[in-house]
């Protein structure tokens, strides 16, 4: 009989990967070496979003008292995972009951779990817990993910300029004074929400670490009135979760998006009726999951997840191109959460 527990995971648990549909996915082959600059960007923990690649977070975490290893931090997500070669590197024995009912972008599925008796990052500690073990590419290398909507009393700093990331009880003080701060609301079960416009659209919009690409649910469509027009098709795409569904999904320029003190140009979200809006409760207002494609084109960003406060720094000059990404298959995560 399977247990109770659900994994949310849309964010980088949920990846979504994305890739033209008219394109044929290209056949596996060995893992190349990497570049200088590629195992740059890997050895990073605040990797920004520039014109190569999408930006992550990475935290070191132990588990079960060993590591560091290499998380991704997903604040969309509510329940952290690990993956398989973790695992092995843990000699941890892989459940089949209880399954976790993981709830993805694309679909919703029962995975096998691990015990974890301990996981420490910072100030935070989860003891005694039982995570999913997810074969996925959306990791891109990590150990794990760890997922922290709905976590009190910890506070994140993601330093993009300065490759800082800090998770501690207090934000260090001239983060609280010096930036833009915007208060969150919380939906779902712990996701932090903020107010936000795509034009002249109110949106509710999840703040998704995890995700790698913004997502946009058809109440934000048609409350932008985007529509084909004038022959021109837009990019259909591809989406796949951490679920073996996979949801289509169209690739529409944006309105600029305004979030407190920020306005963002240059976004394409992928719009689709993706499983996790339903999950959510968000399927029928209008609806947008800001991905690192965004987040990651700012100097700073500040969680204090106690007083559900966002605290921004500006925009670096460079932003990323999203019509590239259509071109190529492009690994896109998006937030999974534990009801």
């Amino acid at each position: 009989m399977r247990g109770a527990l659900t994994a949310c995971l849309p964010s980088l648990l949920a990846a979504a990967s994305v890739a033209a549909a008219q394109t044929p996915v290209p056949a596996a082959h060995p893992t190349p070496a990497l570049t200088r600059g590629e195992a740059l960007y890997e050895s990073l923990f605040a990797a920004p979003t520039t014109l190569d690649h999408i930006g992550r977070v990475v935290v070191p975490v132990r588990v079960d008292g060993r590591g560091p290893f290499r998380f991704v931090i997903d604040t969309g997500a509510s329940h952290s995972s690990v993956s398989p070669g973790l695992v092995r590197v843990l000699g941890l024995a892989v459940s089949k009951i209880p399954l976790i009912d993981l709830e993805g972008v694309t679909g919703s599925a029962a995975v096998p779990a691990v015990k974890i008796r301990s996981l420490r990052a910072g100030s935070l500690v989860i003891r005694d817990t039982a995570v999913p073990v997810l074969r996925t590419s959306m990791m891109a290398g990590a150990d794990g993910i760890l997922g922290v909507a709905g976590i009190r009393d910890i506070t994140l700093m993601v330093n993009f300029g300065h490759n800082r990331v800090q998770i501690a009880r207090e934000l260090p003080p001239d983060m609280r004074f010096e930036d833009s701060r915007v208060h969150t609301e919380v939906v779902a079960g712990g996701l932090m929400a903020i107010p936000a416009y795509v034009g002249n659209v109110r949106v509710v919009a999840i703040i998704d670490t995890g995700s790698q690409r913004t997502l946009g649910n058809p109440a934000l469509r048609a409350a932008l009135h985007l529509t084909d027009a004038g022959g021109s098709l837009e990019p259909v795409t591809a989406v796949y979760g951490a679920t073996k569904q996979v949801q289509m999904g169209r690739m529409v320029d944006s309105p600029v998006i305004s979030v407190g003190p920020l306005r963002i140009a240059g976004v394409a979200p992928i719009y689709g009726s993706f499983h996790i809006f339903t999950v959510w409760g968000l399927a029928h207002r209008p609806a947008l999951v800001l991905g690192m494609d965004v987040l990651g084109t700012v100097e700073s960003l500040g969680f204090d997840f106690r007083r559900h406060d966002l605290f921004i720094s500006g925009i670096r000059p460079s932003l990323w191109d999203p019509r590239e990404a259509y071109e190529t298959p492009v690994a896109t995560e998006a937030p999974d959460k534990i009801h």
